[in-house]
């Protein structure tokens, strides 16, 4: 965070549309956020304010010797995996590897080595800035396109080891780093001749440059491995809560399951109880139809035996009447012969000699079948 003082609104503004959002480098995806500060407080360090004391640092210690680090008092050589010691300590070293982390000094080219864009394998050359490893010249160019992209003059081929100027197109045999503005520059054999002490800076230079780089390169990958770490983290946080949902899910539905198959046997016995229920109605249906048949027929039957009966009935009416009349005829009769009787014994003594000894006629009616009219007139003829 850096805080910088504009001397007017335009500047400012121009400022912020220039540099807004832009990344920092081509190594990093982080970029720089810009935002307007309308006042700045500070507090005095008589309450409680503090700022740090400029040039006061702390040095560090020889791994080697164990001694405080001076530069002033002798030279300090910082190797490429970071690790800082005096010259005479590192001198007695002979080995090419750190005395620490047994780091090797010396790049060399590895089997599983490739271009980070083709993947070639040969012809490798690595970037002596930002640590790219592309292909020369004779395979895919992606050496030189990073130089044009980037404008990172020097590369080392990871074979031979030695390092090419893109900008003078040729090889380089010593680098060093400028004092006005901190970059590579290379310097030519062919120059004054350099002391063994001017060769010795030449070299701590340069090996305080590629250990500057690594570090940033270090720093930079671990961001990336930080970055890839948190990511794969929320990932797995992600995906153990989706598969608690999941399981949670799962056990509802498993609960869900169980009531449905439950209720599917249910329904099953219901179903079977409706069968067995239809099944017996089918059975009672077509014995109803049987005796509907049955009592269809016994319907003719008596339709016959009751039009019969209708018909005799019918004609017991006719019979009953027909004797009716002749009961009624039959009474008449008598009823007369009665009058007639009493007559008779109510007149004097010579009308009924007469009377007995007369004869009496009666109406010709029409003569009766039944023996109750041929007893009528055989009373008839008597009197």
């Amino acid at each position: 965070m850096i805080l910088i003082k504009f001397r007017d609104q335009l500047s400012a503004d121009s400022f912020y549309q220039e540099f807004e959002g832009k990344p920092y480098n081509l190594l990093e995806n982080e970029v720089a956020h810009l935002v307007y500060v309308s006042k700045v407080e500070t507090i005095p360090t008589s309450e409680g304010g503090y700022m740090p004391v400029t040039g006061l640092t702390e040095l560090p210690n020889c791994p080697v010797c164990l001694e405080r680090m001076d530069e002033s008092v002798a030279g300090i050589l910082t190797v490429l995996c970071n690790h800082s010691f005096h010259n005479e300590c590192l001198s007695k070293w002979q080995d090419d590897c750190c005395p620490v982390c047994r780091y090797r000094q010396t790049p060399e080219e590895e089997v599983d080595q490739t271009c980070f864009e083709c993947d070639a394998k040969e012809s490798l050359w690595i970037c002596l800035i930002c640590g790219y490893v592309g292909c020369g010249r004779y395979q895919e160019q992606h050496a030189f396109q990073h130089y044009k992209q980037t404008a990172h003059t020097f590369s080392m081929h990871l074979g031979n080891q030695r390092v090419w100027d893109y900008a003078g197109d040729n090889y380089v045999h010593r680098l060093l780093q400028s004092k006005g503005d901190g970059k590579l520059v290379a310097v030519n054999s062919e120059g004054t001749e350099i002391d063994n002490e001017k060769v010795d800076s030449l070299t701590l230079e340069y090996t305080y440059l590629l250990t500057n780089q690594l570090e940033s390169q270090r720093q930079f990958f671990e961001q990336k491995i930080g970055f890839l770490e948190k990511e794969a983290f929320e990932r797995i946080t992600r995906l153990e809560e989706n598969v608690h949902t999941s399981r949670i899910r799962n056990e509802k539905t498993e609960t869900k399951l169980q009531s449905v198959e439950k209720e599917k046997k249910n329904l099953e016995k219901k179903y079977e109880n409706v069968v067995g229920k239809a099944t017996k109605l089918g059975k009672e249906l077509k014995d109803e139809k049987q005796m509907n048949e049955f009592l269809r027929v016994n319907q003719g039957d008596w339709y016959k035996k009751v039009s019969d009966l209708e018909k005799r009935l019918v004609n017991l009416e006719e019979e009953k009447n027909r004797q009716l009349i002749e009961l009624q005829s039959e009474i008449t009769d008598l009823m007369k012969h009665l009058d007639f009787q009493s007559a008779i014994n109510s007149s004097a003594g010579s009308v009924k000699e007469e009377i007995q000894g007369g004869h009496l006629f009666t109406e010709q009616g029409t003569p009766s079948p039944s023996k109750g009219g041929a007893r009528s007139k055989t009373k008839g003829r008597k009197r």
